[in-house]
């Protein structure tokens, strides 16, 4: 509100509309962990064909307007909220989510921790292009990675079919495991691999149609892009791993040594550009992977010989319930 102007509004509007996406997401953990899997997808229909819809009417109400256009956004996933909430059949209760919160804490503030740790350092290096490189630039390396948009929700749903399908792998066929979990990383550095691929050998004039007048600038910077998701989807199966195996801290101090790398290669490469700045970050992402996956290894092995308690988190409050 203090900022003003478009930008002000934006971040205005965001703020009203990211409350009922946090309960839309929530609404879709529950049912996933419920192994409703097909009532998450209806939802999310649901939610693009109300977000078609409110795109429409803005367009012809309020043409050109990003406030409104985010507004609509915040009103399409408002409206898969409340149908999350009837399909779950679960009202949110603030005085629940505080004993969840301590009764998790040694889980959740680990994931937690490594999840700031890894936007901070990446917000760090946009901030540095678009202070030294100029707003410009990182305009081109925004339009860049909406061409790969398509990837982040993709991995996000490999992270959540770790998560899910990882826990109940292990407490009924733990010899499936390690092939879940080699899958899910082929299949996310495949994935960024072959979208990156296809846009690199796309013809020009095809990304003018889809993407408009500025791929022609941002087309370079598709390639370091999909380094970077490459490296992103070679970690996002491992360090679900870790969380099934209830050893988050090895997924944070993977990222701890990996956040100081994507700064200083990123902010370093924003002097010569966003094609190198974007470089270094997805170098500090690979070095992640590889921590991710040689922890993951250390503690598969350790589990196989003696299996700790893999308890629901919500049981996971009693002392000793997991192993420091």
């Amino acid at each position: 509100m203090a900022l003003g102007g478009t930008t002000g509004r934006v971040l205005l509007a965001f703020s009203v509309s990211i409350p009922a996406f946090l309960l839309q997401d929530a609404c879709r953990c529950v049912l996933f962990t419920d192994g409703r899997p097909a009532l998450v997808f209806f939802n999310d229909l649901l939610v693009l064909l109300a977000l078609g819809l409110a795109c429409f009417v803005v367009d012809r109400v309020f043409p050109g307007s990003a406030p409104w256009l985010v507004l609509a956004w915040g009103g399409a996933t408002a409206f898969g909220a409340i149908m999350g909430v009837l399909q779950a059949q679960l009202i949110p209760s603030i005085g629940q989510a505080f004993h969840w919160w301590r009764a998790t804490l040694h889980l959740g503030g680990r994931m937690l921790g490594e999840n700031l740790i890894s936007h901070l350092a990446l917000n760090v290096c946009l901030f540095s292009i678009a202070l030294v490189a100029g707003i410009s630039q990182l305009g081109r390396l925004r339009t860049a990675q909406v061409a790969l948009g398509v990837t982040s929700p993709a991995l996000i749903a490999i992270s959540t079919i770790v998560a899910v399908e990882g826990t109940r792998l292990l407490a009924r066929t733990p010899f499936r495991f390690p092939q879940l979990i080699r899958f899910a990383s082929v299949g996310g550095v495949g994935l960024a691999g072959a979208l990156t691929g296809l846009w690199v050998l796309a013809p020009l004039e095809l990304g003018r149609r889809i993407i408009g007048p500025g791929w022609e600038t941002a087309r370079p910077l598709v390639l370091p892009c999909g380094l970077y998701l490459a490296g992103l989807g070679a970690s996002i199966a491992t360090s679900g791993a870790l969380r099934v195996l209830r050893r988050p801290g090895s997924g944070l101090r993977a990222r701890l040594i990996a956040a100081p790398v994507t700064v200083v290669l990123g902010v370093a490469g924003s002097f010569y550009g966003p094609g190198p700045a974007m470089i270094g970050i997805a170098v500090g992402e690979w070095v992640c992977a590889a921590g991710t996956l040689l922890a993951y290894r250390s503690e598969w092995k350790r589990w196989k010989e003696e299996p700790w308690d893999l308890a629901p988190l919500a049981q996971a409050g009693a002392p000793g319930a997991v192993p420091a």
